[in-house]
């Protein structure tokens, strides 16, 4: 098995608590990680929901249109048949 390192492996392990982490788990992300990490987290993630990047935007008073998650995809509407 191998072990996530949080300073290399930091963008992942944040995405991750911030969709999927439960109270003790954001209390670890707080702890581990300046509020300047994840907010440039936040910012530039497409792996993150559009409702926990709304979330998150407002905590961070980042406006909405600096996130990657709003962006709308780039792939054609017809993408595939």
């Amino acid at each position: 098995m191998t072990m996530l390192d949080p300073v290399r492996n930091k963008t992942a392990i944040i995405e991750r608590l911030l969709e999927f982490g439960d109270e003790n788990a954001y209390r670890w992300l707080f702890k581990t990680y300046s509020d300047a990490e994840i907010a440039a987290v936040v910012r530039k993630s497409r792996r993150i929901s559009p409702r926990t990047g709304t979330m998150l935007a407002n905590f961070y008073n980042i406006p909405r249109e600096e996130l990657r998650c709003m962006r709308k995809t780039s792939l054609p509407k017809h993408f595939w048949p």
